[in-house]
């Protein structure tokens, strides 16, 4: 290879190297801005991320929380299954999935999602106490 191609390559690389490390940093500010109930801030730097990176299961989970949140079920539902489409074992939408359908009373359905997230995660926490919850809901209600 010659020295001017290498010279190149090495410079496109430099120059995409701030790029690549900033679709982390826009999802980091995405989580944030979901855990301190900004919402609107939440969507915006996932969808910064996803125009940055393409489709990836943290970005459309980030959105399906928000969605979720803003009491938008069906287009969290949306992106809770294009998350599972990036990612089949990504937990978090399984849990979004099984938030869903116990918000609309569909408890089997929503104790398979909480099964579902917590065999792609064994250390699913919240999926875990839901599964738990949803068991003593169903023994008490007998």
């Amino acid at each position: 290879m010659k020295k001017s191609a290498i010279v190149f390559l090495a410079g496109v690389w430099a120059a995409s190297a701030p790029l690549v490390a900033a679709v982390p940093a826009t999802l980091a500010a995405a989580e944030d801005a979901l855990a301190r109930g900004d919402h609107r801030t939440a969507e915006r730097a996932a969808r910064a991320a996803l125009k940055a990176q393409g489709p990836s299961a943290p970005a459309y989970v980030v959105l399906g929380e928000a969605a979720l949140n803003r009491g938008r079920r069906a287009r969290a539902r949306g992106y809770f299954r294009r998350a599972l489409k990036r990612d089949g074992r990504c937990a978090p939408a399984y849990w979004g999935l099984g938030r869903l359908q116990e918000k609309r009373g569909r408890l089997d359905e929503a104790a398979n999602e909480y099964r579902a997230a917590v065999l792609a995660d064994p250390s699913h926490a919240a999926a875990t106490e839901a599964l738990a919850r949803l068991k003593d809901q169903t023994v008490s209600s007998e």
